[in-house]
């Protein structure tokens, strides 16, 4: 169980790996109509009254001819991508030999697919998209590629899924959001045309949303512990102070924390062990708890008992988002990652994290 309390009390002043986003705008857009609901087994799809359906174009696209140090991969602030040794020595080798004029050859330089998430970055040629309640389909100029995401079903059984360029994408509707989850990528792909390599334990997720009847956005967080050390989103950034800490608390955390426009403060997540609490101080910011957002202000306190649900914080307004928050410090905890589909065990040995369907290691 978690509380939203509206409480009336004065508060003084006082938080990927990261793709770039792909940011699409409309060259057709139909008015909004809300789509058929269906059913499919174990499934209850929802009318969300989003029509996406038109053709759209890629903006923010960096080609070949671009300055390199533009092209290297990296987030929105221009972090780097958090790549594990072997796959840090092959990127960096690549870009060394592009200093030199020796461009990559890469799978679209043969005339391959681009694959996921490079198909949803990569040039400026005119994508369309058909819409229904049971999928939603992208359907691409660029070497006639298309991606079918599934809203019927979940992800095929793993004896059934051959990686290949596109995998195999599900998705359902959080509100006005599409949320679409792709795994079954084939290694045969990069992630930019500079050769950034990755495993077949991709794990693609995306949260795409109208932003305007003529603009959308698609969230892009990358999963792949093969690769890199760490999941990462562009909309990932927290900076903070831990008072906690600073002050000798051992068994309990607090942090004056804040979140800049635009930005969203941790992953979607829940504790199984930590409770945990907030205490918005400035700005505005949109919760989102257990699958619903809310807009949250100064005096608004959500606390997350134990098991927890899962919760995230944005602030996609004009200004800075300054809140506390606390839980327990405990030596045992165990969070889950919805949205990566990931469990994530912390002990006094480290950290272990598994695949929260097949409830394995990675």
């Amino acid at each position: 169980m978690t509380a939203l309390a509206r409480l009336t009390i004065a508060a003084g002043p006082a938080l990927a790996a990261v793709l770039a986003l792909g940011s699409a705008h409309a060259q057709e857009a139909k008015d909004a109509a809300p789509a058929t609901p269906s059913t499919g087994p174990g499934f209850t799809l929802k009318a969300p009254g989003v029509d996406m359906s038109g053709v759209w174009e890629i903006e923010h696209y960096v080609g070949s001819g671009a300055p390199l140090d533009k092209r290297i991969l990296h987030d929105m602030d221009g972090k780097p991508a958090p790549f594990l040794p072997w796959a840090q020595k092959i990127y960096d080798h690549n870009i060394e030999e592009e200093k030199k004029g020796h461009t990559f050859v890469g799978g679209p330089t043969k005339c391959l697919p681009h694959g996921m998430p490079q198909m949803m970055t990569a040039a400026t040629y005119p994508v369309e998209i058909f819409q229904s309640a049971k999928d939603f389909a992208f359907v691409h100029e660029l070497q006639r590629n298309y991606r079918i995401v599934h809203l019927d079903r979940g992800h095929l059984a793993a004896a059934d899924i051959t990686p290949d360029y596109m995998g195999d994408s599900v998705g359902h509707w959080e509100g006005d959001t599409l949320v679409v989850d792709t795994i079954g990528l084939s290694d045969k792909t990069t992630f930019d045309m500079l050769g950034a390599p990755h495993t077949e334990k991709l794990h693609v997720s995306e949260r795409i949303r109208l932003l305007s009847p003529n603009q959308f956005e698609d969230v892009i967080t990358i999963d792949d512990p093969g690769t890199f050390s760490h999941p990462w989103s562009e909309r990932s950034e927290m900076t903070g102070y831990q008072m906690g800490k600073a002050t000798g608390l051992r068994r309990t955390g607090v942090n004056l924390a804040r979140i800049a426009p635009g930005k969203e403060a941790f992953p979607y997540h829940s504790h199984w062990q930590e409770e945990e609490w907030i205490y918005i101080l400035e700005g505005r910011g949109l919760a989102r708890i257990d699958g619903a957002e809310y807009e949250v202000g100064p005096g608004d306190f959500m606390a997350f008992p134990t098991p927890g649900v899962a919760h995230s914080l944005r602030n996609p307004f004009e200004s800075e988002l300054v809140y506390l928050m606390g839980g327990e410090s405990r030596e045992l905890d165990v969070a889950d990652f919805p949205d990566l589909g990931r469990r994530m065990f912390r002990h006094a040995k480290g950290v272990e994290v598994f695949d929260l369907q097949a409830a394995k290691p990675l």
